[in-house]
C-alpha cells in the first residue's frame, strides 16, 4: 500500500512551506523466491526554485548492506523537465511501514498566486504511484471555493483537507475569499 500526504503552510504568504510524506507498507510476511523488501529510488517534482528545508526517512541502502540497521542517507536536489527535483534511497522490509518526507519552501511564483487568492496544485500521475493522497492545504485566509470541493463538515474555513484516489492527475483549483 503507498499512500501519499502534501501539506500546505501558506499563511506567511512570503515563505510558503509544503511537505510531502509518503506511508508504504510492505504487506509481504517475509522473504521468499516470490517476494521481498521493497526497494526504490523516489523523486519528487516540485516548483522551480523550491529550497529544501529538512526531510526524513532516506536510507543509505537497505538493512542487508548496512549491518541490519536502518542508515540514514541523504537527499539528492536536482533540476529536471523545468523543475526542482527531491530525490532519496530507501526500502521497506516485509511487514514494516515506513516513511519518507521531504519539507520544502516554495518559490516566489507560488505566493504570487496566494497574493493573488487563488491557487493551483497539479499533481501528475506516475505508473505504480501512490493509491490514495490526502492534501492539507492551510491558507490562513478562508477558501471561497475549491474543485473538486472538500466534504462538507469541513467547508467555511482556512483549511483544505481532502483526500482522493490517485488514479489519473489531480488538478486541485482553490480560490481565497479576497484580501480587504
Amino acid at each position: 500500500e503507498k499512500r501519499g500526504l502534501y501539506q500546505l503552510d501558506g499563511r506567511d504568504p512570503a515563505h510558503p512551506r509544503a511537505t510531502v510524506t509518503l506511508t508504504y507498507r510492505n504487506t509481504n510476511r517475509s522473504i521468499s523466491w516470490r517476494y521481498t523488501r521493497y526497494r526504490d529510488y523516489v523523486r519528487i517534482y516540485v516548483p522551480e526554485g523550491s529550497r529544501l528545508i529538512g526531510s526524513s526517512g532516506a536510507m543509505l541502502n537497505d538493512k542487508t548492506k548496512t549491518g541490519g540497521r536502518v542508515v540514514e542517507g541523504v537527499v539528492d536536489v536536482m533540476h529536471d523537465l523545468g523543475k526542482t527535483v527531491f530525490g532519496a534511497f530507501w526500502a521497506v522490509e516485509p511487514g514494516e511501514t515506513r516513511t519518507l518526507s521531504f519539507t520544502y519552501e516554495l518559490p516566489p511564483s507560488v505566493m504570487t498566486s496566494l497574493v493573488s487568492d487563488k491557487y493551483t496544485l497539479l499533481v501528475q500521475r506516475q505508473p505504480g504511484s501512490l493509491s490514495a493522497l490526502t492534501l492539507d492545504l492551510n491558507f490562513g485566509k478562508n477558501i471561497l471555493s475549491a474543485i473538486p470541493a472538500e466534504q462538507k463538515h469541513f467547508f467555511g474555513d482556512a483549511r483544505y483537507q481532502e483526500t482522493q484516489p490517485v488514479q489519473k492527475d489531480i488538478l486541485t483549483e482553490i480560490e481565497l475569499v479576497p484580501t480587504q
